[in-house]
């Protein structure tokens, strides 16, 4: 399966074709803002983490808006490895104070 930004058999992306249609695509940037700020009380995320993946978050808004491409390889694999990373964390901590939901 393709996809949906590169599904467009006339070239173009669907975003570009149909810009209301953007919020189904993206998340909310403020409730990413605000999950991303939540990590310190819900899981006890890091200092750092929270910061890095902060700077990631406003590096890819730019990226989205206004930059293209100012994101290089090495950025989106260790952003990759970070959301990896967090979704360990979040697993174990499941595990850790809800042990019945798994």
């Amino acid at each position: 399966m393709r996809p949906l930004i590169s599904a467009n058999p006339e070239g173009g992306s669907i975003i570009t074709r149909f810009p209301q249609r953007r919020s189904v695509l993206t998340p909310n940037p403020i409730k990413v803002y605000r999950t991303i700020l939540s990590l310190d009380f819900t899981i006890g995320a890091d200092t750092k983490l929270i910061a890095k993946l902060g700077a990631f978050r406003k590096k890819r808004n730019l990226g989205d808006y206004s930059i293209a491409g100012s994101i290089s390889k090495k950025e989106a694999d260790e952003m990759v490895a970070l959301a990896q990373q967090l979704r360990k964390d979040v697993e174990h901590w499941i595990h850790a104070n809800y042990p019945q939901l798994f």
